[in-house]
C-alpha cells in the first residue's frame, strides 16, 4: 500500500509526467494506493490564518474530487510543527474525521494514548487522531520501529500504523522549479528595460538628470537618497535640484555608502512625491549655478537631535532612541541551545543575558533636512553600528542598524518599550515605528 498528500505534489506530476499521473489514478481504483491529506500542501500548523487554511483545504479537496474523483476523510500533517486548536472545525466542515500527525513527538509532549480523540476547544468538533511513533520515515525498517507503533495503544485497540519510507523533506529542485526561477529573472530583465526605455523616450536634456520611478500600486510620499555620478568632479555646496517645473528641490548632502572621497561621490537625500507607476524627473544644478538656502527644520545639538514638529533622540542615549537610559530599550544576547527546529523549546530564556557595551555617539548630519548621530558598540564577539536619524516633518525616529554577526548558537534580541499601544510599523522605512500603550516588541534574529 503506498499513500501521498498535497494536492499540489499531483499537480507538479500532472504537469511534468501525465503518464505517471494516469498511473497513480490506476493503482488508486485499485486499493493499491491511498489517497490522504487532500489539502493544497501540508502546511505550518500554527502561523497561517484561518482563511488561509479554509482556502487551501477547499483547494486541495476541489483537485483530488476533479482528478480522482474522491476526497479523503483523513487530514495528513506528519511534519508539521505544533496544530493549532482551530484545525479539528475546519477539518470536520471539510468532511474529513481522521487526523495523523507526528510532532510534537513522545520525548517533546506527554499525550493520553497514541490515538486519541482531539477536540480544540470545550464542545467543539472532534477528529480521531494518530500520532507516529518514532519517525514518518525510516533507512532500514528493524524490529524497534516496528514495537514504537504498538506502544502507547488505548485499551482495546488491536491495529495500529508503522510508517516505512526514505528521504526526508524532498531532493534537489524539479525542473519546473529551475523554470521558474529563470523566468523570474526574465520577468526582471523585462522591467528594466522597459524602464530604460521609458527614460529613453524623455529625449535629450542639457542638464544631468535624475530618474525616478515608482513600480508599485500605492504612492510614495517620503525621503530618498541617491548618489549622483559627477563625472569626477568635485562637488560644490551649490549642487541643487530641480523639478519638472522648473521648481528647487530641497536638498542635503549626506555621507554616502560608497567608498571614495564625499566629493567624487555625494549623497543627496531629498523629499519627494511619487504616483504610483510613474517617473519622477529631477535635473542636477551645475556646481557653479546659484545657491539655495534651505531653511532649517531639524537641528542636532550636544543632548539631542530633534524636529520643529517635536519628534526627538536623545544623543546620551544607549542607543539613541528617548527613555533609553533605563535600558528599556536594549539589545540582548542570548544563548540558543536549540536544534534547526528547537525541539521542545516553546521560547528564548528571559533576559537579562549579554548586554550591548557601546561607545559615545558622534554627531554625523546637522540638517537641514535630517540630523543623525552614529554611535559604535559591540555584544559578545559582534560589532555593532547604530545611525539613529530625525527628519524633517516626518514624526518618527529611523534607527539603522547594522551588525558584524561572529556569534555561533546565539541570537540578538531588540527590546523596545511604547508607553502607548503601536497604531503602526512601517517596515519599508527601517524602523519607522509609531506606537501608543504599553508593551514590548521582542525582535529576534535568526541565529547563522
Amino acid at each position: 500500500m503506498f499513500s501521498q498528500g498535497e494536492a499540489w505534489v499531483y499537480r507538479q506530476i500532472e504537469q511534468t509526467d501525465p503518464e505517471l499521473l494516469r498511473r497513480i489514478r490506476r493503482h488508486v481504483r485499485s486499493g493499491r494506493w491511498e489517497l490522504v491529506g487532500g489539502w493544497w500542501t501540508q502546511p505550518d500548523c500554527n502561523f497561517p490564518s484561518g482563511v488561509g487554511f479554509q482556502r487551501q483545504i477547499a483547494a486541495g479537496k476541489e483537485y483530488f474530487l476533479k482528478r480522482f474523483r474522491q476526497f479523503s476523510q483523513v487530514a495528513y500533517n506528519v511534519d508539521s510543527f505544533g496544530h493549532a486548536a482551530t484545525l479539528p472545525a475546519y477539518m470536520r466542515a471539510a468532511g474529513q474525521k481522521y487526523y495523523v500527525m507526528m510532532r510534537p513527538q513522545e520525548h517533546e509532549m506527554k499525550l493520553p494514548a497514541r490515538l486519541f480523540r482531539w477536540r480544540g476547544f470545550e464542545d467543539g468538533p472532534e477528529v480521531f487522531t494518530f500520532r507516529i511513533a518514532g519517525s514518518y520515515c525510516t533507512g532500514d525498517l528493524n524490529e524497534d520501529h516496528v514495537r514504537a507503533s504498538l506502544a502507547e495503544l488505548p485499551p482495546g485497540i488491536e491495529h495500529t500504523m508503522c510508517f516505512v519510507g526514505l528521504g526526508d523533506h524532498g531532493g534537489g529542485p524539479t525542473e519546473r522549479q529551475i523554470a521558474f526561477c529563470l523566468a523570474r529573472a526574465v520577468a526582471d530583465e523585462i522591467v528594466h528595460h522597459a524602464v530604460r526605455r521609458m527614460a529613453v523616450e524623455l529625449g535629450d536634456d542639457e542638464q544631468q538628470r535624475i530618474v525616478l520611478f515608482n513600480a508599485t500600486d500605492l504612492p510614495f510620499d517620503g525621503y530618498a537618497g541617491f548618489e549622483p555620478w559627477l563625472d569626477w568632479r568635485s562637488q560644490s555646496p551649490n549642487l541643487t535640484l530641480t523639478d519638472e517645473k522648473g521648481k528647487r528641490v530641497s536638498t542635503q548632502s549626506i555621507e554616502g555608502e560608497a567608498v571614495l572621497p564625499p566629493q567624487w561621490r555625494p549623497q543627496l537625500l531629498l523629499r519627494l512625491k511619487v504616483p504610483p507607476a510613474s517617473l519622477r524627473v529631477l535635473r542636477l544644478g551645475s556646481p557653479d549655478g546659484p545657491q539655495i538656502q534651505v531653511p532649517v527644520a531639524v537641528r542636532a545639538s550636544e543632548d539631542r537631535i530633534a524636529n520643529e514638529s517635536g519628534t526627538w533622540a536623545d544623543v546620551r542615549g544607549r542607543m539613541g532612541w528617548p527613555d533609553s537610559n533605563d535600558l528599556k530599550t536594549r539589545l540582548e544576547l542570548l544563548d540558543d541551545p536549540t536544534d534547526t527546529w528547537s525541539h521542545g523549546i516553546d521560547r528564548y530564556q528571559e533576559g537579562p543575558g549579554a548586554m550591548a557595551v557601546w561607545e559615545p555617539a558622534a554627531i554625523v548630519d546637522k540638517g537641514p533636512l535630517m540630523a543623525s548621530f552614529i554611535r559604535k558598540g559591540a555584544i559578545g564577539d559582534s560589532l555593532l553600528w547604530a545611525e539613529t536619524r530625525v527628519y524633517a516633518d516626518w514624526p518618527a525616529v529611523d534607527v539603522l542598524l547594522r551588525i558584524h554577526w561572529r556569534a555561533r548558537r546565539q541570537v540578538l534580541k531588540l527590546v523596545l518599550p511604547f508607553g502607548d499601544p503601536l497604531i503602526r510599523a512601517d517596515v519599508t522605512r527601517g524602523m519607522g515605528i509609531r506606537s501608543r500603550a504599553d508593551h514590548q516588541i521582542h525582535t529576534q534574529r535568526a541565529r547563522r
